[in-house]
């Protein structure tokens, strides 16, 4: 059984609110954000290999690769092997990671949307900026590091809440206009082209699919998104399917050994949305102001430094955008 992250702090909400079955949990460390552009990715071939591979059950490491360049988020673990590869970089950020805790059986981290739509607003009417990150199983909150009691605080009381909205009705309880910061404009969503698939890996078999790994991120990168997450045992793992079929068209081997290890857990035919925001991906209420319109949906959010993602299932693409045209200019991109 895979087990729960680490933490410093539980408290369960009472069974009488509709989010009685969540929980927050902090991490044990900070977690540090580094940015990397893609005309340097070579440069830090070491760090990934180090990150992905390391074997530390306990630790957290994630690597997110965008049109930008690469975020890479990583706890106190890995400081010292990030500082030898890219210097003691100035330009690191530190967050503090909360992990939402679903605790019912019947629903996976992309089925608890609109609660964390909620609860990210409820962090916005604070002005406290946050990046989500989600993977089949689990959801995260990053808040900067010096905003972590305040913002721990705010979910506590937002999840006790006898008034807090229902999962599939949260856009009706919270008012996403009030979860801007003031003279936030409007941001343009872009429907990225590539269709994604998600799957989930233990630890114990990256080794196996070591290759495929490095072959999606530094050898044949991808163009819009490829996301690795580590932890607690958890390998979340994002690509562009094409990129899987190229993989098998020239080292079917090492594309066999991928989908051997996701096994039952991928999951094809999701698109990205791209939240293009100039004053930044952790902007206050961006993520809320999106996710709200979208609560009765699955979705999955992805953020870096400079990016968010939402992603939507294939199927569900053309309700998400009529749910969203209303609010924001809605464009394909090429």
């Amino acid at each position: 059984a895979r087990s729960h992250p680490p933490v410093m702090s539980k408290r369960p909400a009472p069974a009488s609110t509709e989010f009685s079955t969540l929980s927050v949990f902090t991490y044990k460390s900070r977690v540090t954000a580094r940015f990397v552009p893609r005309t340097q990715l070579h440069m830090v071939a070491h760090a990934v290999i180090a990150g992905l591979f390391a074997q530390q059950p306990d630790s957290m490491f994630s690597i997110t690769l965008v049109a930008s360049g690469c975020c890479f988020l990583f706890d106190d673990s890995f400081t010292a092997t990030f500082d030898a590869v890219m210097g003691s970089a100035t330009n690191s950020q530190h967050y503090s990671c909360l992990y939402i805790h679903e605790g019912s059986q019947s629903r996976r981290g992309s089925e608890v949307a609109g609660t964390l739509a909620a609860l990210s607003a409820r962090l916005a009417q604070e002005a406290l900026p946050v990046l989500n990150m989600t993977t089949i199983e689990r959801n995260f909150l990053l808040v900067c590091e010096h905003h972590a009691e305040r913002a721990l605080t705010t979910l506590h009381r937002a999840i006790e809440s006898e008034s807090t909205a229902t999962a599939s009705g949260s856009a009706t309880h919270v008012d996403p206009e009030r979860a801007l910061s003031a003279g936030m404009g409007t941001p343009q969503l872009v429907i990225l082209a590539p269709s994604i698939s998600i799957c989930s890996l233990s630890q114990v078999e990256l080794h196996t699919c070591a290759h495929a790994l490095l072959w999606l991120l530094q050898l044949r990168p991808a163009e819009h998104l490829v996301t690795v997450f580590e932890m607690g045992g958890e390998v979340s793992l994002m690509f562009e399917s094409d990129a899987l079929h190229a993989l098998n068209m020239q080292h079917p081997r090492s594309a066999e050994a991928l989908l051997a290890a996701a096994g039952a857990s991928l999951d094809r035919e999701w698109r990205a949305i791209s939240i293009v925001e100039p004053a930044g991906a952790a902007t206050p209420g961006i993520l809320s102001r999106v996710c709200l319109p979208l609560a009765s949906l699955p979705v999955m959010n992805v953020s870096t430094l400079d990016t968010n993602l939402v992603l939507l299932k294939e199927h569900a693409l053309a309700h998400g955008c009529e749910l969203l045209s209303p609010h924001f200019d809605v464009r394909r991109g090429e």
